[in-house]
């Protein structure tokens, strides 16, 4: 059943690879009735973040927050951080798809310090360009703008394309950017969110949580 397992998972990675998400989906979950029934907590841990990421790829929000929530509580026991922050940045995506910005910059934020922690620039990136349609939600396009920027330059050191989560946030709140400034003033803040430095991020990514401002 492990063996198995491990084959479903892999034949899941290559479904999302190919964009066959509900055919990932549905291996992710039969790999995921197996190791509950090996009982192997770590392995139902990884389990249940691939099904949620796979649900969220397919569109099954109801499916996908379920599993990620239990990923979530699974991961925070065995104290497995980089499965607490996929999670957690995971859930984050949800409740901005749900208009939820204040949920969302919360689970955002706390992944984000994760991945800070354990050097993880690409992930840090994702988390940010979640954060940047926090910001559009908010009506901070030029916020939205500095996130979107200082994530590309995470994004871009290891030559790293969009994931289909940060595709998703552009299609949504790119064109209300866009609508909301001046081209020359919106380029200006992407410009200055490429260059900014630890503390002025982390300072525009946590007032992203309190009451809404408006620029």
């Amino acid at each position: 059943e492990r063996a198995a397992s491990a084959a479903l998972d892999t034949l899941a990675m290559v479904a999302g690879y190919r964009g066959q998400h509900g055919r990932a989906q549905a291996l992710s979950e039969r790999s995921l009735d197996l190791r509950r029934s090996l009982g192997d907590r770590l392995l139902i841990t990884s389990s249940t973040n691939t099904l949620g990421l796979a649900a969220l790829r397919a569109g099954d929000l109801e499916t996908a927050e379920h599993s990620l929530t239990e990923c979530l509580e699974l991961a925070r026991g065995l104290g497995e951080k980089t499965l607490v922050a996929a999670a957690l940045c995971a859930l984050g995506e949800i409740a901005l798809s749900r208009d939820l910005p204040e949920v969302a910059a919360e689970r955002l934020l706390e992944a984000l310090a994760i991945y800070r922690e354990l050097g993880d620039d690409r992930d840090r990136a994702e988390c940010l360009h979640a954060l940047g349609g926090v910001a559009a939600a908010r009506g901070r396009p030029l916020d939205a703008e500095r996130l979107w920027g200082a994530a590309a330059v995470l994004r871009e050191r290891p030559g790293a394309a969009l994931t289909p989560e940060e595709n998703a946030v552009d299609r949504r709140f790119a064109p209300a950017v866009a609508g909301q400034g001046d081209p020359e003033t919106l380029a200006r803040a992407r410009a200055e969110g490429r260059a900014l430095d630890g503390d002025m991020l982390d300072s525009i990514s946590r007032s992203l949580a309190e009451r809404p401002r408006r620029e």
